[in-house]
């Protein structure tokens, strides 16, 4: 899913249609069982990878953005759509989220590398995580696991503005240096992290929302009580 002819390095595993291309390609090899599909799929992945290794580069470097990107990345129903959509307060965008708490926690990772072992322990399990995740497709949900941890070097983070609140003091000149050092790097985090580089928001990207919501008032997934005025609108947004 993350290195087919069609991948993106953004769309999540594929639907429909798509899942059934894949479906019959495994079971046309002989690969029934899952163990034996995921064996198939992994041979063709690696193979498309080593047919082309700068555009598998070029994917993995796509869904290192995702990781950072304050956007909540869909799977097969988009969170940001819920929000503004379904009107599901706490995933809106202004709600204090990833977008607040990742330019934190990455000045807090730049500064982590003073904490010694410690800090190792803890650059060693965001790394292993990102690196379970990031060679397949990556969305918010399996970001989760790694916002614990990230809660703390975000902490971190905010402390090593504060501990330079003095360098703004008369007489503290000679500090001033190191004070604008921290807040550039969070500055620089923030543009990283909120910046929409791959039109991950796009409304476009909601398509495919709208056509499940659309399903869902026809009385498509056991809806008992169909709304057709409801699904006629959301089949014209989709």
């Amino acid at each position: 899913a993350g290195y087919s002819p069609t991948a993106d390095g953004t769309t999540a595993i594929p639907v429909g249609i798509q899942w059934d291309d894949v479906k019959h390609r495994c079971e046309q090899a002989g690969a029934g069982s899952p163990v034996a599909s995921s064996r198939f799929l992994t041979s063709q992945a690696l193979t498309a990878i080593v047919a082309q290794p700068l555009r598998a580069l070029g994917l993995l470097g796509k869904k290192v953005l995702v990781l950072l990107s304050a956007q909540e990345p869909r799977n097969n129903i988009g969170a940001g759509f819920l929000g503004a959509e379904q009107g599901v307060f706490l995933l809106r965008r202004w709600w204090p989220g990833f977008w607040l708490l990742a330019p934190f926690a990455l000045l807090g990772l730049f500064y982590g590398r003073k904490w010694g072992r410690p800090g190792q322990i803890l650059w060693l399990y965001l790394a292993t995580l990102a690196l379970s995740v990031l060679p397949f497709f990556f969305k918010a949900r399996f970001r989760a696991p790694l916002l614990p941890i990230l809660s703390l070097f975000a902490a971190a983070g905010a402390v090593q503005l504060w501990d330079q609140r003095g360098a703004l003091l008369p007489g503290r000149a000679g500090r001033r240096g190191r004070l604008w050092r921290p807040v550039v790097l969070w500055g620089l985090a923030c543009l990283v992290v909120n910046i929409d580089w791959l039109g991950l928001g796009q409304s476009s990207r909601f398509a495919r929302d709208h056509f499940y919501l659309a399903s869902i008032y026809a009385g498509g997934f056991g809806n008992p009580n169909p709304e057709r005025l409801a699904a006629a609108h959301h089949f014209q947004q989709a």
